[in-house]
């Protein structure tokens, strides 16, 4: 340990900051329980028995010169390496006031920077650069936190999470089943090169880049996350990858994220890749799977060389919310994704797992069973910067409810009642061709636009509001699947949503415009409009138009067969 405190010793650690500079640095965890490393103040199961006497507050400097900086678990529990003020059980122990974790945090490697959770097999051993550790139950905390990785020419900033309870990787304060209110804290990374989050096969083996954490209670306000450098990964395996705050099954009533922008720079490729099973997700974006609050706030900006969005057995999603999240409300949170060349989002392959860019997801807002999720002044906005769109964009539907959309919403079960209230313009500036493929699977369905499946259509109607501008120098094709309900739409609602639609639709492409329903199987719609299959709900408003417009091919709508 370098920094004030020790593994148990209460009372305050202030002091004028911890500061480190080395060729290289290996942080370790030790063979026996809570053999942490850490480089700042606090310990481990630290409190505060004088009310007066919890708080621990300095800045930290991390600095290699020649090398680069490698941080361990091993194998017992608690082994942890960190970089931040706190430690394992850091916080109120006796009953006192919460202890309080302050201070900036600046790490400035040469080479590489790795957070590797995955050796050895015991709980609880984790990397973490940012405040707060595992189990930490403190009043707040704060302090900016800068990562740079390469600043000698090369080196990768790599994330990994483990195989056994609490192994996870973060940079961001917070941890594994702890709370504190978080202010004031921007998160940024740069990466000379790739920049990979993976998941461990342990269920909260995380790996995320932000505040928060699996299981993580309290709120997070004014406290960006940036992320910069070449290709951007993230991989969930059996937990979750994540760019944004909060996490997997993290948030309670009344916790908000507010007025926290995520900005991503990649000057290569942007993959996000599902994992197995409903919360092994990649995102980003505030929120996750089952994640509980009132309020998500923070525009989200992805500049990149291309995204692939593949929900596998779970789902990939840039925007806030996440499969079976209760949100109450995303607002202010307009969505900008400017890519060189394509945009692929495939929809899971398993039941309900899904690829989105929008707020929401399957089952939104749906943990009291009921879906009543508002999106508000929240715009999605794709290539619409000067020289971005070159290649496709391309939707393909998949599993069973294993959709692909751009735009508010998601899929929701039978059981789930109520529409919710969307509203945004959506608009793409440039592409190649469009490209919707619906799938073979019962409501394999692909959109853009607001809504998604209704399931069997109970509850009070929704009201999805929003402009929607197409423009494609190659073609535009809108095409239903084979499977029950796999409908193909551009346009607000969805198979069997009872919801109010409004916006205009304009659809431009410089080759052929062509909508055809699915030859087998039943509603495999195609449209172009609001509205769907089963909805009953008036659409449109007076004045707005839908224009659809083949410069040198032409437009076809097909009816099924």
């Amino acid at each position: 340990m370098v920094g004030l405190g020790g593994w148990g010793v209460d009372g305050a650690k202030v002091n004028a900051g911890v500061s480190v500079t080395a060729g290289d640095i290996v942080m370790q965890g030790g063979t026996h329980f809570a053999a942490g490393t850490l480089i700042g103040s606090g310990g481990g199961s630290t409190g505060g028995s004088n009310p007066a006497n919890g708080s621990v507050s300095g800045e930290i400097s991390v600095t290699t010169t020649s090398g680069g900086i490698t941080m361990n678990t091993e194998t017992n529990g608690n082994a942890f390496a960190m970089i931040g003020n706190g430690g394992a059980n850091v916080g109120n122990l006796n009953g006192s006031t919460p202890t309080n974790l302050e201070g900036a945090i600046q790490v400035n490697s040469f080479g590489g920077i790795t957070l590797d959770a995955t050796r050895g097999t015991g709980t609880n051993a984790y990397t973490q650069i940012g405040h707060g550790g595992l189990a930490a139950n403190v009043g707040a905390i704060s302090g900016e936190i800068v990562v740079e990785a390469g600043s000698g020419g090369s080196g990768e900033l790599t994330l990994e999470g483990g195989a056994s309870t609490g192994r996870y990787a973060q940079v961001g304060h917070g941890g594994y089943n702890g709370s504190a209110a978080i202010s004031a804290s921007t998160v940024t990374t740069l990466s000379e090169g790739a920049t990979t989050l993976t998941s461990g096969t342990s269920g909260s083996g995380y790996a995320q880049i932000g505040h928060g954490g699996f299981s993580w209670e309290g709120d997070i306000s004014q406290s960006g996350v940036g992320v910069s450098g070449g290709d951007l990964s993230l991989k969930g395996v059996n937990s979750y990858a994540q760019v944004g705050h909060g996490g997997g099954n993290a948030g309670v009533a009344g916790t908000s994220i507010t007025d926290s922008l995520i900005e991503t720079t990649v000057d290569g490729a942007t993959t996000l890749s599902g994992g197995n099973g409903d919360s092994a997700y990649a995102q980003i974006g505030h929120g996750g799977y089952l994640w509980e609050g009132d309020l998500l706030e923070g525009e989200v900006d992805l500049a990149s060389g291309s995204l692939t969005a593949s929900g596998n057995n779970s789902y990939a999603q840039v925007g806030h919310a996440g499969f079976g999240s209760d949100v109450d409300m995303v607002t202010n949170s307009t969505i900008r994704v400017d890519v060189d060349d394509f945009i692929d989002l495939n929809g899971g392959a398993g039941t309900f797992h899904y690829a989105q860019i929008g707020h929401g997801g399957t089952n939104n807002s749906s943990a009291a069973g009921i879906n009543d999720l508002v999106v508000s002044n929240s715009h999605i906005h794709l290539n619409t910067d000067g020289g971005a769109g070159a290649g496709d964009i391309t939707l393909d539907g998949s599993g069973s409810n294993g959709y692909a959309q751009i735009g508010h919403g998601g899929t929701r079960s039978d059981s789930t009642p109520n529409f919710g209230t969307y509203s945004g313009d959506i608009i793409i500036g440039a592409a190649d061709d469009i490209l919707l493929n619906s799938g073979a699977s019962t409501d394999a369905y692909t959109q853009i636009g607001h809504g998604g499946e209704g399931g069997t259509g109970s509850g009070s109607s929704g009201v999805y509001d929003g402009d929607i501008s197409l423009n494609a120098s190659g073609n535009v094709s809108v095409k239903g699947g084979s499977g029950t309900g796999a409908y193909s739409q551009i346009g607000h609602g969805g198979d069997t949503v009872q919801a109010v639609g409004s916006g205009a639709i304009d659809v431009v492409a410089g080759g052929a415009v062509s909508v055809s329903g699915a030859a087998g199987g039943t509603d495999g719609y195609a449209q172009i409009g609001h509205g769907g299959n089963g909805n009953d709900e008036n659409q449109g408003v007076e004045g707005e138009h839908i224009a659809v417009t083949g410069l040198s091919g032409g437009v076809s709508v097909l009816g099924g067969g």
